[in-house]
């Protein structure tokens, strides 16, 4: 599967395609954040995609950035290398990294890791409140 990624910001629209095993969306519906969304497993194959995509994003001025795992099956310790290191870049530069993951196998790899304790989750990208 290919990971397709979309941003929608409200001065622009920028589209793009990355090949890998995953696929997953990019979008900035209020103008104020900007959501990827993710689909598929979060490996040694594609964490450097996604990790990519979010630089990028950080790099082009984002500083609102939620990570929608909603539809993700699998992580790895790449990829939870991945948020780390984006949350560090996004933290710099005065800006917030918030996860959307919904309970199951994602949600509990990150409390077993105890990085639920430095990220802020929430159970969908419409949930006011943080766990």
């Amino acid at each position: 599967m290919e990971l397709s990624l979309t941003t929608t910001r409200a001065d622009s629209r920028l589209d793009g395609r990355v090949g890998g095993p995953t696929g997953g969306r990019v979008r900035d519906p209020t103008g104020t954040a900007t959501i990827v969304e993710v689909d598929g497993a979060i490996d040694i194959a594609s964490s450097p995609r996604l990790r990519s995509r979010l630089v990028d994003l950080i790099d082009e001025g984002c500083r609102a950035l939620v990570v929608d795992f909603t539809r993700v099956g699998f992580v790895d310790s790449t990829g939870l290398g991945v948020l780390i290191g984006v949350r560090r870049r996004l933290r710099a530069v005065g800006g917030e990294l918030t996860l959307v993951v919904p309970p199951g196998e994602v949600r509990d790899l990150l409390a077993v890791t105890e990085l639920d304790t430095i990220f802020t989750i929430r159970e969908s990208a419409t949930s006011p409140t943080e766990h």
